[in-house]
C-alpha cells in the first residue's frame, strides 16, 4: 500500500495539534518530577515497552499514569516531540540518551534514526569512544567498517594509540583493511608498540 506524504503530514498535524490543545489526554508519563500528559493510543502505537504496560492490566494502567527511571526529562520529552510531530531532533550531545532510551521503550524508529545519527557522524578521533558507550553489534560493525577503510588516517589519531591489543589484531587481520603499502601496517604497529600501548592493554 502506497503511503501519500501529504496525507501523513495533515494526520501528525492533527496529532501534533490535539497534544498543544491537551486535548483527550488520557495517560501521564512522570519523568524526574515532570508530568507529560500523552494519548494512550499514541504512545502504545509507537512503543512496544507501553504497548505492553498498557495492555497488562498492571496498576500504571488502572491508575493511567506510570513513572519512568533511567531516563532524563530532557531526553523523554525529546522523544515525545518526535512521537507527537515527526521531527527529528537529534543532535550530537542528546543522541546517546535518546538511542538509550529508544532501546529501553521499544521505540524501533527512533532507535534506527540515532543509529543512522551515530553512524553518519563517526570520525576517526571519536570512533572508539563511540564503539565503547554504545557497544551495539551493528554500531561496532560500522566502526570496525569505517576503521579499516580509513587505516592510514586513523593512525595517526590519539585513539589509535590507545587501541586494545585485541581490538588492533582485529582491525589488522582483516579481508577488508584498506592501505597502500603492508609497510604502513608494520610501521603503524611499531608506532604503537613504542608508545607503550602494549604494556596498557
Amino acid at each position: 500500500m502506497l503511503t501519500k506524504p501529504e496525507i501523513a503530514c495533515a494526520i501528525i498535524e492533527g496529532i501534533s495539534s490535539v497534544r498543544e490543545d491537551e486535548e483527550l489526554q488520557d495517560f501521564v508519563v512522570e519523568v524526574e518530577g515532570t508530568e507529560f500528559k500523552c494519548h494512550r493510543l499514541i504512545i502504545s502505537a509507537c512503543s512496544g515497552f507501553f504497548r505492553g504496560l498498557l495492555r497488562s492490566g498492571m496498576k500504571e494502567s488502572q491508575k493511567q499514569r506510570t513513572k519512568l527511571e533511567a531516563v532524563s526529562m530532557e531526553t523523554f520529552a525529546s522523544i515525545l516531540e518526535t512521537l507527537y510531530t515527526g521531527c527529528d531532533n537529534l543532535t550530537r550531545d542528546n543522541v546517546l540518551n535518546v538511542w538509550l532510551a529508544a532501546d529501553q521503550l521499544q521505540i524501533t524508529f527512533i532507535f534506527n534514526n540515532c543509529v543512522d545519527f551515530i553512524t553518519n557522524n563517526i570520525s576517526k578521533d571519536n570512533v572508539i569512544e563511540t564503539a565503547n558507550k554504545l557497544g551495539s553489534d551493528l554500531i561496532l560493525s560500522h566502526v570496525r567498517d569505517f576503521v579499516t577503510k580509513n587505516y592510514e588516517k586513523f593512525i595517526n589519531t590519539d585513539t589509535f594509540l590507545c587501541l586494545r591489543e585485541t581490538y588492533l589484531l582485529d582491525i589488522i587481520k582483516s579481508q577488508d583493511l584498506v592501505v597502500s603499502t603492508e609497510d604502513i601496517v608494520v610501521e603503524s604497529i611499531l608506532k604503537w608498540v613504542n608508545n607503550g600501548s602494549l604494556n596498557k592493554s
